[in-house]
């Protein structure tokens, strides 16, 4: 019987896909394996400042994988819109917040990338892996679950999770 996937498996089959619905366009896994780190390093996150200030944050792993992830991200289709979009004056606050906040040089497009990317690395590729591997796990630990799982996936993940989140 084979071993059930471990996390760094199932995020890279996680990572493109969540890239690719969110920025439109094909994840080369030399991609996945530059932002591969985040899944590890990317956690501590929530603690911010003061995650770093204890040395639980990895900063240079997780700029790296951040870094990968602009990359890809700037000459997407997604990326293509969001410039056009921040233009109108209806996200002109947006625009201006964007702008004064933060004085880091970087171009008004990668300042909205690298927000867009912050959000989708941790809410989106962290928590899809984390339940993903939990529901993969499971069904491998107990044959019931595959049968709740094929029954409906929808009421087995909010299940799962509510109970092992």
């Amino acid at each position: 019987m084979l071993p059930p996937p471990t996390e760094m498996e199932v995020a890279r089959i996680v990572i493109p896909l969540v890239f690719e619905g969110i920025w439109g366009k094909k994840m080369q896994s030399s991609d996945v394996y530059k932002i591969l780190p985040y899944v590890e390093f990317g956690k501590m996150c929530i603690l911010g400042k003061r995650g770093k200030s204890i040395g639980v944050v990895q900063p240079i792993a997780v700029g790296a994988s951040k870094s990968a992830a602009i990359a890809f991200a700037r000459d997407s289709p997604t990326a293509e819109k969001l410039a056009k979009l921040i233009q109108e004056p209806r996200f002109s606050v947006l625009k201006t917040l964007l702008e004064t906040t933060e004085q880091t040089g970087e171009s008004l497009q990668d300042k909205l990338l690298r927000n867009i990317i912050d959000a989708s690395l941790f809410a989106g590729v962290l928590g899809t892996t984390d339940m993903t591997t939990k529901c993969v796990q499971s069904q491998f630990k107990d044959g019931n679950h595959v049968m709740m799982f094929r029954k409906n996936a929808g009421s087995y993940l909010h299940e799962l999770m509510r109970l092992d989140a």
